[in-house]
């Protein structure tokens, strides 16, 4: 056993560890909003913890020795920012669509960093007549070519960058189904085969886009954070990102950053968020109520104003008990992004925006 696998089976051990503890209502069947989530046997889990720390114990010695410093994680995916997010397919029986929250860590220096971890909550969710169901699934680790071949009886999840196959069997409310699609980074669609009760049906999943003929609300658009001197994250990164689906409602998910340096390396380190989920607790026209949706995390509030020419949300994140979500309080709308389906903006550096 060489270093770099005896740090990659490491790094794999704790980011496991991390992602049970983030992951904790996945780890058994919870409920939300009725629908019960499907979730890892409690039984085996239990097993597979005591397991887990005697592994870990073992590689923590190992790798003292044989250490291979530099070697990086092997994340589900190197650009977050291009699938995070909804997507979705509207058809006789409503809405079907999936949603990505991806949560990455990185280090080292800027344009240079090295990943550390990354999970992945992946929300499948059915809409009909304003009535929303759903259920998560969750991954760590990229799936190599063979696992796409799994046959389980049991739910299960394979992400490799491109191509998502979900195994769905026992959620409550959410059908089982079969879900085996390949992203399209060209064209931004998903393709391939979404198939339940007995039915197999070829799928196109795109950004949410309303009806034809509708004009969309004023607020769909990509919009890009903005520092305000006045406000406890000033200079906190982050784009709002906004889309009307076909039966006129609206999805929103916030990407943001945090960056510091360890003072005992000199080294960045860097975690970014893409694709949270926010949601639309109230709509005006001039106006917005957005809430946090993180069941791990302190709910958070956005409300927010839009200014008279349409250009600019301002707004104050509010959390119980204090404190604020580290996000941006002013965004900007990236001009021709109403009228665009392609995928939100990516900030690369400066004033540079890449699409």
């Amino acid at each position: 056993m060489d270093g770099f696998a005896v740090n990659r089976d490491l790094r794999n051990t704790l980011g496991w560890l991390r992602l049970t503890r983030a992951l904790t209502p996945l780890s058994s069947c919870v409920t939300h909003a009725g629908v019960k989530i499907a979730g890892d046997r409690p039984g085996i889990w239990a097993l597979g913890v005591s397991m887990f720390v005697v592994r870990l114990l073992c590689l923590l010695s190992v790798n003292c020795l044989l250490s291979a410093p530099g070697s990086e994680a092997q994340v589900p995916t190197e650009h977050p920012e291009l699938i995070a997010g909804p997507w979705e397919v509207a058809n006789v029986s409503g809405i079907d669509g999936i949603s990505f929250e991806i949560v990455t860590s990185s280090r080292g220096p800027t344009d240079r960093e090295q990943f550390d971890w990354q999970a992945l909550n992946i929300r499948v969710y059915h809409r009909q007549g304003g009535k929303e169901t759903w259920g998560y699934f969750a991954t760590k680790d990229k799936a190599s070519p063979q696992s796409y071949s799994l046959e389980d009886d049991h739910s299960f999840d394979l992400f490799d960058g491109e191509r998502l196959r979900i195994h769905s069997v026992g959620v409550t409310e959410l059908k089982s189904f079969d879900l085996d699609i390949t992203f399209s980074p060209t064209s931004n669609k998903w393709s391939g085969t979404w198939s339940r009760s007995g039915q197999n049906l070829h799928v196109v999943l795109t950004r949410p886009e309303p009806n034809r003929g509708v004009r969309p609300s004023v607020f769909v658009g990509d919009w890009i954070g903005e520092s305000v001197p006045n406000s406890p994250h000033h200079f906190a990164p982050g784009s709002l990102h906004i889309r009307e689906s076909f039966d006129g409602m609206l999805s929103v998910w916030l990407d943001r950053s945090i960056s510091g340096m360890d003072p005992k390396t000199g080294r960045n380190h860097k975690e970014q968020w893409n694709g949270e989920w926010l949601k639309v607790s109230s709509a005006s026209d001039t106006g917005l109520i957005l809430d946090t949706t993180n069941p791990g995390g302190a709910p958070s509030q956005f409300r927010v104003s839009l200014s008279e020419d349409h250009q600019v949300l301002t707004g104050i994140w509010d959390r119980p008990g204090g404190g604020r979500l580290n996000a941006p309080v002013r965004f900007r709308k990236v001009i021709g992004s109403a009228n665009r389906t392609s995928g939100p903006c990516i900030r690369i550096s400066g004033d540079r925006e890449r699409y």
